[in-house]
């Protein structure tokens, strides 16, 4: 028994070992297989490329010919100059276009440099300051007038009575601009007339009547502006008034006689520094004749040094409250001076 036991696993061993040689071999078969077909597919990869290349080449050859065959033709010819005018419309063009572009930065800088300016920048905050003297101030005492003041006016849009070319656009003195200049009259008001030369719509001439004046007097060349003024002045609340005596005349200041008496002569720049010229010598002649006193208000003004030559007149210092508040809060320049004899 123990022999045959033997065989059966001999001849099971030999049947493994047949069975493992076969899987061998045909693993080698496939990757036999596996490379020839790379390799078919490597030479096939190339001589693809270099066909590629090769039509490629016969193409550009091509259309090579037909370019040097197609100079020579009219067509080629209307072809070449069609493309050489266009080059120069290009060129032409993109000079021009440089030009303007050029052009506009150098606009825009120099708008730039404008808006930087110490006149630009000053601008801006005169006219911040003018509103706030408006928001805070001025609007509600033109609650109290039949026609708003606030409003500026161009002269050219006015019916003026006397030389235009002399005259300036309207403007209205802020209420609490000319409560600083009147901090500097020092003397009993009772004893003085007002006059406003270049009287607008009436405000200052209300705000004025608020103070205890002899008479106040307004003088205005535009029509319409003067319409406003007798209107303001017709309306406006009497228990409000200090004085009553409030009227305005539609007359060219420069053509009349100064005020007699004692005067507060009041000026919004209201002329051109020919017309105040003629207005201040007849002023200080009246004064020369008869020394008296008087004094000069003079707002947003480049013309005190005519003032000043008169020998006249010196400064008032207003109080020293409306100094502080008017060097920070004031959008306009004030003067006042006064007689030296009065």
């Amino acid at each position: 028994m123990p022999e045959p036991k033997r065989k059966i696993e001999t001849d099971a061993e030999t049947d493994f070992t047949s069975s493992a040689d076969e899987d061998s071999l045909d693993n080698d078969f496939a990757a036999a297989e596996r490379a020839e077909a790379a390799q078919t597919n490597k030479s096939g990869s190339k001589e693809s490329t270099a066909g590629l290349v090769k039509r490629t080449r016969e193409a550009l050859a091509r259309e090579a010919e037909v370019e040097r065959e197609t100079d020579h033709t009219p067509l080629g010819e209307q072809l070449r100059a069609f493309s050489g005018q266009a080059g120069a419309h290009a060129k032409d063009a993109g000079k021009a276009g440089a030009a303007r572009a050029e052009g506009l930065l150098s606009r825009a800088f120099s708008s730039l440099k404008d808006a930087l300016s110490p006149a630009s920048i000053g601008d801006a905050a005169q006219a911040s300051i003018l509103w706030w003297h408006w928001l805070l101030f001025d609007r509600d005492f033109d609650k109290l007038l039949f026609r708003k003041t606030s409003k500026p006016a161009k002269l050219k849009t006015l019916t003026v009575h006397g030389r235009r070319t002399e005259g300036r656009d309207y403007r209205p003195t802020p209420a609490l601009v000319f409560e600083w200049a009147m901090s500097a009259l020092r003397d009993d008001l009772s004893h003085y007339r007002f006059v406003d030369y270049g009287a607008g719509r009436g405000r200052v001439l209300m705000m004025a009547a608020q103070y205890p004046f002899k008479s106040i007097r307004g003088m205005e060349f535009a029509e319409e502006l003067f319409e406003d003024a007798r209107l303001n002045i017709a309306q406006f609340p009497r228990p409000r008034m200090r004085c009553r005596d409030v009227a305005c005349e539609l007359v060219d200041a420069t053509a009349i006689a100064p005020a007699d008496g004692t005067v507060v002569h009041y000026f919004f720049a209201p002329f051109s520094r020919k017309a105040f010229a003629e207005i201040l010598n007849g002023i200080a002649a009246s004064l020369r004749e008869s020394p008296r006193p008087a004094y000069l208000v003079l707002v947003d003004s480049r013309d005190g040094d005519l003032v000043r030559q008169t020998g006249l007149f010196v400064r008032a210092k207003m109080k020293l409250g409306a100094r502080l508040e008017s060097f920070v809060f004031s959008p306009y320049r004030i003067e006042v001076y006064r007689a030296k004899d009065g």
